[in-house]
């Protein structure tokens, strides 16, 4: 028997609750070739008149693009040129804004040789 005031419930009702989807998960950011500058930054240079120089740089990174998710890692693959015996092709990882970068050595046609950097590729570790 139903208390004054309040209406009895249907036997076999049922009582849905309102549910809200969740939010789809944004699409991790892609870094273009165009959003990280490498430059040369000599650290050793040794020169043998007109033999030419043998030069150590370490690769200098900047990152100008979007926000990098942590939890992935994109390999960094680059050319050097301005260097004897052809380009030199090195890569490193980026994983959010981490990244180590090893040394470099090469030899040059003088002390005047200028080594540059320009990434050539950029690939997602783990497809």
């Amino acid at each position: 028997m139903a208390k004054a005031g309040l209406a009895p419930l249907a036997i076999g009702a049922v009582l849905v609750a309102a549910t809200t989807a969740p939010a789809p998960t944004p699409a991790a950011e892609t870094p273009s070739t165009s959003d990280i500058t490498l430059t040369a930054k000599i650290t050793e240079r040794h020169c043998f008149g007109s033999a030419g120089c043998n030069v150590s740089f370490q690769v200098k990174t900047a990152y100008s693009g979007p926000t990098l998710s942590a939890d992935d890692t994109w390999l960094i693959t680059y050319q050097v040129t301005g260097v004897d015996d052809g380009p030199i092709v090195g890569s490193f990882d980026l994983t959010g804004d981490e990244y180590t970068v090893g040394e470099e050595s090469a030899g040059t046609k003088n002390a005047k040789s200028k080594v540059t950097i320009k990434v050539t590729g950029i690939d997602k570790v783990g497809i």
